[in-house]
């Protein structure tokens, strides 16, 4: 297997992972802290955006674990690295 797609895999968990508790909170309507909180690292963010930063996490989850196992992406990979784009 390739190192690259184990890191791929690894880090696409952490942002699964990562967008569970900020999509749930949003859902229910609750702040919670997000990147865009005013203190950052502090404060809380509105339900609104933690559902959209829920949801981005979700999509980079879904294109690190999905895509590197996928035939046209092997295919795209290696036909770069021979110059035949």
């Amino acid at each position: 297997m390739n190192p690259l797609h184990d890191l791929a895999y690894f880090f696409g968990g952490a942002f699964a992972a990562n967008a569970v508790p900020h999509y749930v909170s949003g859902v229910m309507g609750r702040p919670f802290q997000s990147p865009f909180a005013k203190p950052p690292g502090q404060g809380l963010s509105s339900s609104s955006v933690n559902v959209l930063w829920g949801f981005l996490n979700l999509v980079v989850a879904y294109l690190l674990i999905l895509e590197p196992s996928t035939p046209a992406h092997s295919t795209r990979s290696r036909r770069w690295a021979r110059g035949r784009c």
